[in-house]
């Protein structure tokens, strides 16, 4: 049996190699390769990014084997109460009052292809001693149906006088606004609308020193017939 002579590199396999040439690096072990591949990409895929991964990674399958089942929970403690009921939101008192399905209602909505429009009527009034815009109401009703436009999940506020965006609510007198959802209409009409109605606190935000509505609190469960309104 041959045997590789003294200072000849011997490879994995039990072949010889002839000696280095002047300047050759020797090769490389496969630890030091793998060393030498997390070297070049460290900067992005660090320690601290990999547990970011797996975090994601974790809340993505928890949902998907049910680990919310306690957020559900806790809307379904929510209490239900009657159309016409005022609710103390935060920035508005809020009273959800009708519900309608159309195909759409000039000047606010215009029919569009695929698409019809779920409308709920409300009459709001600025709290405290301060105007609050209307659209505010985005960010304290959130509707439950199949459906909807995921790109603009929240709806769209009108004022239901003009059919024009609807601007600031004061708090000296109410207004009637009409909170448009855009729903495919490959989708089925609901029987009711159901609505959560969200309070919020004006606090100061701690990303930059600003003061906002923030922390939403589920406050109440909404139902509403929806009534299919013809289009002239």
């Amino acid at each position: 049996m041959t045997h590789p002579t003294p200072g000849t590199p011997e490879t994995p396999s039990g072949a010889t190699r002839a000696p280095l040439a002047e300047g050759e690096a020797p090769e490389s072990t496969p630890l030091e390769r793998v060393k030498k591949a997390y070297d070049l990409v460290s900067d992005v895929v660090s320690p601290k990014t990999i547990g970011i991964v797996v975090a994601a990674l974790a809340i993505i399958v928890a949902g998907l084997v049910g680990g919310w089942d306690t957020v559900e929970a806790v809307d379904k403690d929510v209490p239900t109460v009657e159309a016409g009921t005022p609710l103390a939101t935060g920035p508005f008192e809020v009273t959800l009052l009708r519900a309608y399905s159309t195909d759409g209602i000039k000047p606010a909505i215009y029919p569009a292809q695929g698409k019809r429009y779920l409308v709920v009527v409300a009459a709001i009034k600025a709290s405290g001693t301060e105007p609050q815009w209307a659209n505010q109401l985005r960010e304290v009703i959130t509707l439950s149906a199949p459906g909807l436009d995921q790109k603009a999940i929240q709806p769209t506020v009108y004022r239901l006088s003009d059919g024009k965006i609807a601007g600031q609510a004061q708090p000296s007198m109410t207004t009637e606004v009409v909170c448009v959802w855009e729903q495919r209409s490959s989708a089925p009409i609901p029987p009711t609308a159901q609505l959560r109605v969200d309070q919020r606190s004006w606090r100061q935000s701690t990303l930059d020193g600003s003061f906002y509505w923030l922390d939403p609190d589920p406050i109440a469960v909404v139902h509403l017939p929806i009534t299919q309104l013809d289009r002239p």
